[in-house]
């Protein structure tokens, strides 16, 4: 029965789920430096991966705004053709 009192057939909490079964072989592995080592490279990564995208969220902006003006500023230089003296 459910909190509403509405009897839905089967209980949540009887069927383990995914997270659950990962969680409890996460817990089983053993705490060798291979592991330790494997989680600190990993949150490491994590880390520089935020960092990265508050970065260009924060630069991309600014850069893009500089580029328009640039390329307005002087047309011929994104020009393919030679110029003729």
């Amino acid at each position: 029965m459910s909190v509403v009192g509405i009897d839905t057939g089967f209980e949540l909490g009887a069927a383990p789920s995914v997270s659950d079964e990962i969680s409890r072989r996460l817990e089983a592995m053993p705490g060798t430096a291979y592991v330790w080592r494997l989680v600190i490279l990993l949150s490491l990564g994590g880390c520089f991966e935020i960092y990265d995208l508050f970065l260009t969220g924060y630069i991309a902006p600014g850069l893009s705004r500089t580029a328009s003006a640039a390329a307005r500023s002087s047309p011929t230089r994104c020009s393919a053709t030679p110029r003729r003296p």
